[in-house]
């Protein structure tokens, strides 16, 4: 349950937002500094055509 609010407090809500908000600027800070590696890209475009290739884009439900 969400506590009521004072004035001038932040509500829990924009605490939440704000703490995502900063995760997500800290996540895009950290790739920026370090993005992958041509050997991890590599990797990751292999997974994604195993991926696909077992389960065809648009075809799920369709057996």
């Amino acid at each position: 349950m969400i506590a009521p609010q004072r004035m001038g407090e932040p509500s829990e809500q924009n605490l939440l937002t704000e703490n995502e908000k900063s995760l997500e600027e800290q996540y895009i800070r950290g790739y920026l500094e370090q993005p992958e590696t041509a050997e991890e890209s590599e990797w990751l475009g292999e997974a994604a055509a195993e991926v696909f290739a077992k389960n065809p884009w648009g075809q799920e439900g369709q057996d």
